[in-house]
């Protein structure tokens, strides 16, 4: 491992020493924990089908775990390949859900859910591409993620005619993102003023976010085809 190659991103970070980033590191227990406490619902689950409770499901707690892995072994160790590994899964998740909720909220077949994948994906690229031809000074550090957030709202509006409970859940999923967007955009300047930053509290809400994203699909009626 090249230490001198070390990513520099954050403000708690000021070597490559692989204990540099104990608050951002700890704070990854949140998506564990979100990842468990989501275990315990399914596990809970008293299905009204003989179907039992959903494979999807089961794999979002998983990857919500996965997430946590990612980002710890990367606060851990600041090396692109641990970097790799915190985007993939982050990304694993964002895609992944978009096709179970189209699966389980307006239930669509399979083949279809699968489709959702792609017009997402082309749909964060468009964004992407807008942002870059009109970037926002307020926005910096922030853009790659805006696609997931205006995701959220799109599917949070059109799920309102279906069920509004999980639009519901949608709509504060919705804002506690906007909210740990803002605190990992001011970590960097508000270093000066707190030697830790403010990256740790993106990762706390990040797991409610997740949380809450997952509920939005298991609060749904369990008539499944």
């Amino acid at each position: 491992m090249n230490n001198a190659a070390f990513i520099d991103l954050y403000c708690e970070r000021t070597s490559a020493s692989w204990w540099n980033e104990p608050l951002n590191v700890v704070t990854n227990l949140a998506f564990f924990v979100a990842a468990y406490l989501l275990a315990c619902q399914l596990r809970s689950m008293k299905p009204n089908t003989g179907l039992g409770v959903p494979w999807d499901w089961w794999a979002l707690s998983g990857l919500i775990a996965l997430i946590g892995m990612g980002s710890l072994l990367f606060h851990l160790f600041a090396q692109p390949w641990a970097g790799w590994l915190d985007v993939m899964f982050i990304a694993f998740y964002l895609h992944f859900f978009i096709a179970v909720y189209l699966r389980h909220i307006f239930r669509w077949p399979w083949r279809w859910a699968w489709l959702g994948i792609v017009f997402f994906f082309l749909f964060a690229q468009m964004v992407a591409q807008v942002m870059e031809q009109w970037p926002l000074p307020w926005l910096r550090g922030t853009t790659q993620y805006q696609p997931a957030l205006l995701g959220l709202c799109l599917l949070a509006l059109l799920s309102f005619a279906y069920q509004r409970a999980t639009a519901i859940w949608l709509w504060i999923a919705t804002l506690t993102f906007a909210i740990s967007l803002l605190f990992r955009q001011i970590d960097l300047p508000l270093c000066q003023q707190w030697r830790y930053g403010t990256h740790f509290i993106w990762h706390i809400l990040n797991a409610v976010v997740l949380w809450m994203t997952a509920q939005a699909i298991f609060h749904q009626p369990a008539n499944r085809k």
